[in-house]
C-alpha cells in the first residue's frame, strides 16, 4: 500500500477533506472499511495507522477513523519516524501500546513502518504504521508443538528476542554464540545441529527468513527428538522378524505338505506301473482328504482312461490334420473366387492367393520331411513371387542352381527361411536400394552344397560371433530360421552337415550348406 499512488492519493483526500456531500461520506466509508476488515481477517494486527505530512494534524487509524493526533492515545511512534524519514524499506520496534485511550494496561506489539514514497522522488509523504500482537503470534507459535517439550522463538538482531515459548532461559543468547563461533559445522550439518545448554543435550534447527531479519528457531531435547524414530526403528525390528518367522513357518509347512502329496503320488503311479496294489490310505489322512482324492483320481486314469483318452486323442489329432489344410484351401479359394469377382478376371489378389494356397499345399499337406531340392526351390519361388508383390522393384534373385543337383534329396524348408532373413534385413522399412540375392547348388564329391548370398546391410563381427553360439545352444531371436535350419540339418543328417556363415557390416551376408549327397532313386 506504500507504493500504490491510487491509495496513498485516496488517503490523503479522505485526511485533508472535510465530509460535506454523499460522496464524500461513501468515500470515507469504503476508505474506512477498507481499513477496518483488512485488520479484521488478519488476527495477527492489532491496528493500522496511516500518517501524511501534508495533513500533519491527522492520522487515519482503523480503530478510531480519522483523528487528530494530539488527541490519539498511542503517539509514542511520531517521534520515531522523524528519524527514519528517508528510510526506503519498512523496519520494525518492539513496543508497549495501550489497550484503550482510558486504560493503563499495555499490549506488546512489534511495529512495522513503512514510508509513504513519491513515486518518482522517492520522498516520504508519511508513513504507514502496522502493530502485530506479539501474545498472538506466541499462541500460534505454541500450538506448533507436538510433545510440550520443544521450545519455539523469533530473535531480530538488534531488537533481540521477539517471540519465545520459553520461560527458562533466553535460549536465543544460548544459540547464538555457538552459530557464531562454529560457521564450518553449521555449514557442514545443514540448518539442524546438536547444542549443550544448561547440562541438557538439544537438537536446534534454524532458519533465517529471506524477507525480514529474523532468525527463527526450534529446541528440542534430543532423547524426544529422536523418540519417535526409535520407536519406528523398534517397531520395524519386531514386525520385521515376526513376518520372517511366519513366512519361515509357513514355507517349512507348505513344503512339507507338497513333499508328502507329491511322494503319495509317485508312490501310487510307481505301484500301478509295477501292477502292485496302491499305498494303503491308513497312514495317511482320513476320508475326504487330499490323499483319498489323489488315490481316486490317479488309479481311475491309469486303470480306466488312460488308453482311452491317448487313442482318442491321436483319432482327433489324425482327423484335425487331414481337416485343417482343407479348410484353409477351402476358404483361400472362396477368397481367390470373390476377388475375381469384383474385377472380372484374374489380378494381383487372385495370383497371390493361388500361391499361397500352393505354399500351404506344400507344408501341410507334405507328410516327409525329406523333399527334393527342385521342389525346394519351386516353394522358394513362389514365395519370393508374394514378396515381390509387397516390394515391387526392390529385390533381384539370381538362380544358378545345376541340373544335376535337382533331384538331390533335402530336408522341407531349407531355402525359404534363408531368403526371408535376406528379405528381413535387405527390405525393410528405412532400407533404400536394389538388394541383390544368390541362390546357387552344385555337387562337390560326395556332398551337395548349397549357397544363399545377399548384398544387404550385413553383421558385424561381434553379432556373428552371437549368431554361431546360438546355433551351438538352445536359444534364437530375430534369426530363428537360420538356426532351427542348421538344427534340423543336423538331425537329419547328423554331424556330417557343415555350416559356413561369412558376413561383414554394409558388405552382405552369404550362408553355405554341405549335406552328404542322396539321389531320387
Amino acid at each position: 500500500m506504500a507504493t500504490d499512488p491510487g491509495f496513498n492519493q485516496t488517503a490523503l483526500q479522505v485526511l485533508g477533506k472535510e465530509i460535506r456531500t454523499l460522496e464524500d461520506t461513501r468515500t470515507y466509508r469504503i476508505f474506512i472499511d477498507s481499513l477496518i476488515t483488512a485488520t479484521n481477517v488478519r488476527k495477527y494486527l492489532h491496528s493500522f495507522y496511516i500518517f501524511n505530512k501534508h495533513v500533519p494534524g491527522k492520522i487515519i487509524t482503523n480503530t478510531e477513523g480519522i483523528m487528530e493526533v494530539s488527541k490519539f492515545y498511542d503517539t509514542e511512534w511520531i517521534r520515531h519516524i522523524e528519524q527514519r524519514k528517508d528510510e526506503l524499506k519498512f523496519w520494525l520496534q518492539r513496543r508497549s501500546v495501550p489497550l484503550f485511550s482510558f486504560s493503563s494496561l499495555t499490549n506488546e506489539v512489534l511495529t512495522l513502518y513503512r514510508n509513504i514514497l513519491e513515486p518518482y522522488t522517492l520522498e516520504s509523504q508519511g508513513v504507514i504504521v502496522v502493530n502485530i500482537k506479539l501474545d498472538y503470534l506466541e499462541s500460534l507459535i505454541r500450538a506448533i508443538s507436538n510433545t510440550g517439550e520443544e521450545d519455539f522463538l523469533v530473535f531480530h538482531p538488534s531488537l533481540g528476542t521477539l517471540v519465545s515459548t520459553s520461560a527458562r532461559w533466553d535460549a536465543a543468547m544460548d544459540i547464538l554464540p555457538y552459530l557464531t563461533n562454529r560457521p564450518s559445522e553449521r555449514t557442514r550439518k545443514g540448518s539442524t545441529f546438536s547444542i549443550s545448554l544448561r547440562g541438557k543435550e538439544y537438537k536446534v534447527s534454524f532458519l533465517t527468513s529471506n524477507r525480514y531479519p529474523m532468525i527463527y528457531f526450534s529446541l528440542i531435547p534430543e532423547h524426544v527428538y529422536f523418540h519417535l524414530v526409535d520407536e519406528l526403528l523398534r517397531l520395524t525390528l519386531v514386525f520385521s522378524s515376526l513376518a520372517l518367522l511366519l513366512g519361515v513357518v509357513s514355507i517349512v509347512y507348505l513344503t512339507r505338505r507338497s513333499f508328502r502329496n507329491i511322494e503319495y503320488i509317485c508312490d501310487t503311479i510307481e505301484h500301478a506301473a509295477k501292477g502292485k496294489p496302491f499305498p494303503l490310505m491308513e497312514k495317511h489322512s482320513g476320508k475326504g482328504s487330499f490323499y483319498e482324492l489323489t488315490h481316486e483320481i490317479v488309479r481311475t486314469f491309469l486303470e480306466r482312461d488312460y488308453l482311452k483318452l491317448r487313442q482318442r486323442a491321436l483319432e482327433l489329432q489324425a482327423l484335425q490334420s487331414q481337416m485343417n489344410p482343407h479348410f484353409l484351401f477351402n476358404t483361400l479359394t472362396a477368397i481367390s473366387l470373390r476377388a475375381m469377382g469384383f474385377t472380372g478376371g484374374p489380378n494381383d489378389v487372385t495370383r497371390m492367393v493361388d500361391l499361397l494356397s500352393r505354399i500351404l499345399s506344400y507344408s501341410l499337406e507334405t507328410p516327409r520331411n525329406e523333399v527334393l531340392l527342385k521342389d525346394e526351390v519351386q516353394f522358394t519361388r513362389y514365395y519370393l513371387k508374394i514378396q515381390s508383390y509387397r516390394y515391387p522393384n526392390r529385390f533381384k534373385v539370381q538362380w544358378d542352381v545345376e541340373k544335376d543337383t535337382l533331384h538331390c534329396k533335402v530336408i522341407k524348408l531349407l531355402l525359404q527361411p534363408l531368403v526371408e532373413n535376406c528379405l528381413y534385413h535387405g527390405v525393410g522399412p528405412g532400407l533404400k536400394g536394389l538388394l541383390h540375392i544368390q541362390v546357387r547348388s552344385w555337387k562337390e564329391g560326395k556332398d551337395l552344397c548349397v549357397s544363399v548370398q545377399d548384398d544387404g546391410v550385413g553383421m558385424t563381427s561381434e553379432r556373428l560371433s552371437e549368431i554361431l553360439r546360438m546355433m551351438e545352444g538352445s536359444s534364437s531371436d530375430d534369426h530363428i530360421g537360420l538356426v532351427n535350419t542348421v538344427r534340423r540339418l543336423k538331425l537329419a543328417f547328423g554331424e556330417q552337415v557343415g555350416v559356413t556363415i561369412q558376413s561383414a557390416s554394409g558388405e552382405g551376408t552369404r550362408i553355405d550348406f554341405r549335406v552328404p549327397l542322396s539321389v531320387e532313386e
